[in-house]
């Protein structure tokens, strides 16, 4: 299960991210034209939602403390090891290691899990092979070949791996 969700409430905590969050979805809904008893309506469901309160002064105004309570008593997921902390939820590759040793290594496990030794492949082939792992292939190929993981025949039409 993806932790997405604590980016985006978290976001929504700080001030100037909200404010210029909103400011994005006003400017992209343009004149949205929403009748008086619409905006009520949606005015009441934030409200029960707890995400706007009204002000002694009777405006609407933000309210977070729902969103730092969903933080902060929302379970902890135990910390990742080895490859999978490099895997987002889909299981592909969410960041590449900069440390050269969990690099190589996460390269030979998923080398390992996409070709067959003494396989040749295309380029089209392998690129299709490594979608289940990246989504950027490219780069992904690149740091295969890059590693020696990899190898690309002289004319860059045929790729294989090296044990």
């Amino acid at each position: 299960m993806s932790d997405d969700w604590r980016r985006v409430i978290a976001s929504l905590l700080n001030d100037d991210t909200r404010t210029a969050y909103a400011e994005v979805v006003i400017a992209s809904a343009g004149d949205s034209g929403m009748v008086p008893k619409r905006r009520d309506r949606s005015l009441a469901r934030l409200e029960h939602a707890g995400l706007i309160r009204r002000a002694a002064s009777g405006e609407f105004v933000a309210e977070t403390s729902g969103l730092r309570a969903l933080l902060e008593t929302a379970p902890v997921r135990p910390e990742r090891t080895g490859i999978e902390r490099f895997l987002g939820a889909d299981g592909r590759v969410d960041q590449y290691p900069a440390n050269q040793e969990q690099r190589a290594a996460l390269l030979r496990w998923i080398a390992a899990r996409a070709f067959v030794a003494g396989g040749h492949l295309t380029e089209v082939e392998v690129n299709a092979t490594l979608e289940a792992y990246a989504h950027d292939v490219a780069t992904l190929r690149r740091y295969l070949v890059d590693a020696g993981v990899l190898g690309r025949d002289p004319e860059g039409r045929r790729y294989s791996l090296r044990v």
